[in-house]
């Protein structure tokens, strides 16, 4: 809720997965209840047809904690961003540790250059503080997310 009150106050266009999930409910909510612009992809869409909409709609793409979709969803775009010039941000939102032991792999396997350094793949935030960094790094207003 924190983070979608964030975006809607900053007027970011936040573009999101429609599912049931109470974290994305949370996330609508907040965005909403501060006038933000919200649009949802919804799930009877192709796989191929949400991850494009996603990618050309996106300046800044966010993953909070989810299953096995949300992981096949990071995991493309990691790679897609590899292969083009005009590369995304890409932030990994890290709530209470959910991550960490997908991060620490991440480390493990660049450290025998299977990967790219996480750090030029990916900015992990763990708190309201690292998203406002990053996103005031970033833009401002009316940029999408």
């Amino acid at each position: 809720f924190n983070f979608g009150s964030f975006l809607g106050k900053k007027k970011f266009n936040t573009i999101c997965f429609k599912n049931n999930s109470a974290i994305c409910s949370a996330l609508i909510e907040g965005v909403e209840s501060n006038q933000g612009f919200f649009k949802a992809i919804h799930s009877d869409t192709a796989k191929i047809t949400q991850n494009k909409l996603i990618f050309e709609n996106s300046d800044v793409l966010c993953f909070l904690p989810g299953g096995f979709n949300t992981l096949n969803d990071l995991l493309f775009f990691i790679d897609l961003n590899k292969t083009i010039n005009n590369k995304k941000t890409i932030i990994i939102i890290d709530i209470m540790n959910y991550y960490s032991n997908l991060l620490n792999w991440f480390e493990e396997i660049s450290l025998i250059n299977m990967i790219y350094p996480p750090s030029e793949l990916f900015c992990i935030a763990r708190s309201m503080h690292d998203l406002e960094h990053f996103f005031n790094l970033s833009n401002s207003a009316g940029q999408n997310v």
